[in-house]
């Protein structure tokens, strides 16, 4: 099994004056989407079974993506 586990985190305050995880103005758009989650995962994560399914491996993190917490547009993934 394959899978983007993502972790959206809190949204943006300048979109998210008060912290109700509501946008104030759901017309605003944003040209990247970590503009509204900067710290969304974009991880890919993998899980195995040899058993059809019975039990599965532990999730092993594939891509470990590092984040760019000063939006300098070098580390910065889609989250598609």
């Amino acid at each position: 099994m394959v899978a983007n586990i993502a972790d959206e985190g809190e949204m943006s305050s300048l979109y998210d004056s008060n912290g109700d995880g509501v946008e104030d103005d759901p017309c605003v758009t944003q040209d990247w989407p970590w503009e509204l989650y900067p710290t969304w995962s974009e991880d890919i994560w993998v899980a195995k079974s040899e058993d059809n399914g019975s039990t599965w491996t532990a999730l092993d993190n594939l891509t470990r993506t590092p984040r760019d917490p000063s939006n300098t547009l070098t580390n910065n993934c889609a989250p598609e």
